[in-house]
């Protein structure tokens, strides 16, 4: 616990948010990946990865910041802290704007050529673009707390 003492409640809680970010995103793409696309099971197995990686997030949260919140002291928010958010959220929102773009420039590709043999995706299905967005707000989500914790640590 001596080394958590290093670290400010904010810079913790920024850490244990990126953690969150990551182990949920491996949970539920490493469990969609292993899928098998049109199966009957399908539904049942995407519904059940979609259940638990709810489920890891609440416990996570809940323990994880319940005990940043006990270990260190709150902090109030000065200026500095409003406006590394603003700098953070402006970074999220941009990384979000460039994969939507992507994302739809990737569909107009595929529906134009019919098939993007380099990346074997042979068919735009309504779960691929779900999942292409869902990965579109997980590195959203990522940029933020990276750009907030280089912000944060930079002391802007």
């Amino acid at each position: 616990m001596k080394i958590l003492s290093n670290y400010s409640n904010r810079e913790l809680n920024i850490w244990g948010e990126l953690i969150l970010n990551f182990v949920v995103c491996f949970y539920f793409f490493n469990g969609v990946f292993q899928l098998v696309p049109g199966s009957d099971e399908y539904a049942a197995d995407l519904a059940g990865i979609i259940i638990g990686a709810v489920l890891i997030a609440v416990v996570y949260s809940i323990v994880v910041f319940g005990l940043i919140n006990i270990i260190t002291k709150a902090e109030v928010k000065d200026e500095m802290d409003r406006i590394i958010d603003i700098r953070s959220y402006k970074m999220g929102y941009i990384a979000m704007d460039i994969f939507v773009t992507l994302i739809m420039c990737f569909i107009i590709l595929n529906e134009s050529m019919g098939n993007i043999v380099s990346i074997g995706i042979s068919e735009m299905t309504p779960i691929l673009i779900a999942q292409l967005l869902l990965m579109t707000l997980v590195a959203s989500s990522t940029v933020k707390s990276l750009s907030r914790l280089y912000n944060y640590k930079k002391g802007i």
